[in-house]
């Protein structure tokens, strides 16, 4: 798989979880996320681990809704331009006027306003 491309990325405290768009040989598309947990001091290594491919940017976002359950509570940092639609669709439906989402940064880095986003 070549050519990594960042399509999502959240922050937690002590770590990020980054959605990448990556392709094959024959210029396919896949999707893959990346957990990068910090560790606490020397007494806790950090882990970075990778997650199975998955065939579209959708399947990718439920198989990390499904790791991490709390996922959309966390601190969105960053979407692709390219992706922000589907993310934007993808949170509607999940959420709809949900307390525990931060409507206010998602609406930033998908460059929509909250009332769009609810």
């Amino acid at each position: 798989m070549t050519n990594k491309i960042k399509v999502l990325e959240i922050g937690a405290e002590g770590g990020s979880i980054t959605m990448y768009q990556v392709f094959d040989a024959k210029n396919k598309d896949w999707y893959i996320f990346s957990v990068n947990d910090m560790g606490l001091d020397d007494e806790v290594p950090g882990v970075i681990k990778d997650s199975n491919y998955s065939m579209s940017y959708v399947e990718a976002f439920f198989r990390m809704l499904k790791a991490y359950p709390h996922l959309l509570e966390l601190y969105p940092l960053y979407v692709h331009t390219d992706f922000a639609y589907s993310t934007m669709v993808i949170i509607k439906e999940l959420t709809i006027n949900k307390d525990y989402i931060n409507y206010t940064e998602w609406a930033k880095v998908l460059e929509v306003t909250e009332v769009d986003l609810k």
